[in-house]
């Protein structure tokens, strides 16, 4: 059996370090450095971007910019079908009125 592997469990895959009580040193050491060094950055920056109010403004006008375009894109679908209704139906009056003229000039 390899070195600090348990009987029963899978190997850790190639991005992982299995650390054992029993290895101790500075290799060790480095690493939970790191890794602790990693967490706390990732958890300052997750903070400061929740905590961070800059840009509100411009996220709200884009939200309502955003409301705005899809209520007036309702809207237009909406009442397409009834502007082409009466549109059909204006042009239909106007055909019916007009009258044909007398090809013979009139006279």
């Amino acid at each position: 059996m390899k070195r600090g592997a348990r009987p029963g469990l899978s190997p850790p895959g190639p991005c992982f370090v299995m650390v054992e009580p029993s290895m101790s040193g500075p290799a060790t050491t480095g690493v939970r450095q790191q890794a602790d060094t990693l967490y706390v950055r990732i958890r300052s920056l997750a903070l400061a971007f929740v905590r961070d109010d800059r840009g509100q403004d411009l996220i709200e006008y884009a939200l309502l910019t955003v409301t705005i375009a899809l209520a007036g894109a309702a809207v237009w679908f909406a009442m397409g079908p009834a502007i082409a209704s009466a549109y059909t139906t204006w042009g239909t009056g106007i055909n019916n009125q007009w009258e044909t003229p007398d090809p013979g000039g009139g006279s």
